[in-house]
């Protein structure tokens, strides 16, 4: 999303459910848990940057690592200079981590957007009960037309 657009608003993605067909409703359902699984995968993925738990490789480093295992046309390793290498094992232990922001903050987006697609969620529900079906009852014609959408 780039940073001047703005999320269609609740009452007016309420508005377009009610023009859509069961089917529809249906695979928008789909949709929104689909991009919540990827969101929370991202997220996973992310703590323990955020959390300094864990360290990416620093440049210099992915260059030393890269150099280390790269072989000339004649198969000899070539070895990275002193200044590339990355600090030994016991080195990189004692090492303090720090927390990433960027990771921080991205986790923090992503709840957001999250958020929101579970307000879309429910409003896919209410239209669906409004429309005097049962949640259990959409959701179960769902699977009986192939989809698989899981009970909130």
């Amino acid at each position: 999303m780039s940073a001047d657009s703005v999320p269609i608003t609740p009452a007016r993605f309420a508005a377009a459910l009610k023009d859509l067909p069961l089917s529809s409703l249906h695979l928008k359902l789909l949709e929104l848990r689909n991009s919540i699984a990827h969101l929370d995968y991202s997220n996973e993925q992310l703590r323990p940057y955020a959390e300094g738990t864990a360290t990416a490789f620093s440049s210099a480093e992915a260059a030393a690592a890269a150099a280390a295992t790269t072989t000339t046309t004649t198969t000899t390793t070539t070895e990275p200079s002193a200044q590339q290498q990355p600090p030994p094992p016991q080195q990189q232990q004692t090492q303090q981590l720090t927390p990433d922001p960027d990771c921080a903050e991205a986790i923090r987006e992503n709840e957001e957007v999250i958020a929101r697609m579970q307000e879309r969620i429910r409003l896919v529900r209410a239209e669906v009960e409004s429309r005097g079906l049962s949640w259990a009852e959409f959701q179960g014609a769902g699977r009986r037309c192939g989809t698989t959408a899981m009970p909130t």
